[in-house]
C-alpha cells in the first residue's frame, strides 16, 4: 500500500479554496523531485536515557505522547523536548507509580504542572514534574476522541477539554462526539456540553483552533474539515472555516504555528483509500502556491495522530503505525524535504503511543 502526504498552502482570511481537484502524489507519477526523498531516516535523536528518570521540568516546546503498555509496564505520558533541526531530547516520563489509566488514548499539557490523560471511562490529572497523579475522575461508558487546552474567560485560567464519544478503539475508530467536558487542575469538572448543544452532528474530532485562540475546530468528514466552535457560547460558525475534502475520511486534527509563526492545520486520515496526512498553511497569495509532495520513499507511515512542530519552520510530527504492530514517531520537515525518525519502534518497545500533543 502506498502512503502519502498532501500539502496545501492556503489563505489566512478564512476563505479556503476548493481543494477537491487535487490528488495525493503517487510514486509512479514520474521521477521524484530532487531532495524530496532524503534517503534512510536518521535515527539516534532519542539515544541515551532521559536526563531525569523521575520527572522534572522539560524545556518548551515539549512533545507529549499518551502511551499504552501492552505488557506489565504502566501507562505513561512520554515527554520530549523539541529542538528543531537538532532533534529531540527525552525528559522524564510520567507514570505516577502505575496509577494511570490502563487504556490511555489522549493527553494534553495545560501547563508545566498539570497534564490530563484521558482513557476509556475516565481522566487522570497528572503533575509531570513530580510524577504523581493529582486526581482521577470517572466518565463511565465514554471514549476520549481528543484533548486540548483552552482559556476559560470567566476564571482567567486554562482548562483541559476532552471530547467524548460512546465508541472507540483506536485512532481510526472514533464514534460521534456526544459530550465535551472541561477539567481544571484542582480536579473539578468545570463545564460540560452535549454534542447536540454544540451542533456537532456526526463530528468525530475536536481540536484547539490556532485561527481563533479561544475557540475550537470540529471535524465532520462529510460536512466540514474544520468548523469553528465557541464552547463558551455554545455556538458553531457557518459556513465552515475549511470545507470537506473529496474522497477523504479524517481521523484527527491539530492546529498550531511553526517557528516562522505561520498558522498550520494538519489532519490524519485516509485519502482515496490511502493512509495520509493533509497539511494547510496560512497565508497564500494565489492557487499557484498550492504544493503537492509525497513522503520520503524510505518512510511508510500510517498516521495515527499528527501535530504541528512549533520548533521548525514547516514540519509536522506524526505517530506512525507500521504493519499494524510497530509504532514510531516521525518528523516530516517539509521546508527541507527531510524525514527523520525521532523515536523508533525498538525504543518504544511494548508502549503504543496513540495521541500526541504539544506544550508550548
Amino acid at each position: 500500500m502506498r502512503h502519502a502526504l498532501l500539502v496545501f498552502v492556503v489563505l489566512s482570511a478564512g476563505c479556503y479554496p476548493d481543494l477537491g481537484v487535487y490528488r495525493i502524489g503517487e510514486r509512479d507519477a514520474g521521477p521524484p523531485r530532487p531532495g524530496v526523498d532524503a534517503g534512510p531516516p536518521r535515527t539516534g535523536f532519542d539515544a541515551g536515557p532521559p536526563r531525569d528518570r523521575f520527572g522534572g521540568p522539560c524545556a518548551r516546546p515539549t512533545l507529549l505522547l499518551a502511551a499504552q503498555s501492552l505488557g506489565d509496564a504502566p501507562s505513561q505520558i512520554l515527554r520530549y523536548e523539541l529542538h528543531g533541526t537538532a532533534g529531540i531530547v527525552p525528559c522524564g516520563p510520567a507514570a505516577a507509580d502505575g496509577e494511570l489509566t490502563r487504556e490511555p488514548f489522549a493527553v494534553v499539557g495545560v501547563n508545566e504542572r498539570f497534564a490530563l490523560l484521558a482513557g476509556r471511562g475516565g481522566v487522570d490529572g497528572v503533575d509531570p514534574v513530580d510524577d504523581r497523579r493529582l486526581y482521577h475522575l470517572d466518565a463511565p461508558g465514554l471514549h476520549p476522541n481528543d484533548a486540548f487546552a483552552l482559556p476559560d474567560p470567566l476564571r482567567g485560567d486554562y482548562v483541559a477539554i476532552v471530547a467524548w464519544s460512546t465508541a472507540g478503539g483506536g485512532a481510526d475508530l472514533r464514534g460521534s462526539i456526544r459530550e465535551v467536558r472541561a477539567y481544571s487542575a484542582d480536579g473539578v469538572e468545570r463545564r460540560s456540553w452535549t454534542g447536540s448543544e454544540l451542533t456537532l452532528g456526526a463530528s468525530t474530532a475536536l481540536a484547539a483552533n490556532v485561527h481563533l485562540p479561544a475557540g475550537s475546530l470540529a471535524v465532520n468528514s462529510a460536512v466540514f474539515a474544520g468548523a469553528e466552535v465557541d464552547l463558551w457560547f455554545a455556538s458553531r460558525s457557518d459556513p465552515a472555516l475549511v470545507p470537506p475534502f473529496a474522497s477523504t475520511v479524517l481521523h484527527s486534527l491539530h492546529t498550531g504555528r511553526g517557528r516562522d509563526g505561520r498558522e498550520t492545520f494538519v489532519w490524519s486520515g485516509v485519502v482515496r483509500g490511502e493512509p495520509s496526512m493533509v497539511v494547510i498553511r496560512d497565508p497564500y497569495s494565489s492557487l499557484d502556491d498550492v504544493e503537492r509532495t509525497g513522503l520520503c520513499e524510505s518512510v511508510l507511515c500510517d498516521p495515527v495522530h499528527a501535530v504541528v512542530d512549533p520548533s521548525s519552520d514547516h514540519a509536522v510530527i506524526a505517530i506512525c503505525r507500521r504493519d499494524g504492530v510497530h509504532f514510531e514517531v516521525q518528523r516530516f520537515d517539509l521546508s527541507r524535504s527531510v524525514c527523520e525518525t525521532l523515536i523508533d519502534s525498538a525504543t518504544l518497545g511494548d508502549l503504543r503511543p496513540w495521541y500526541a500533543s504539544i506544550l508550548e
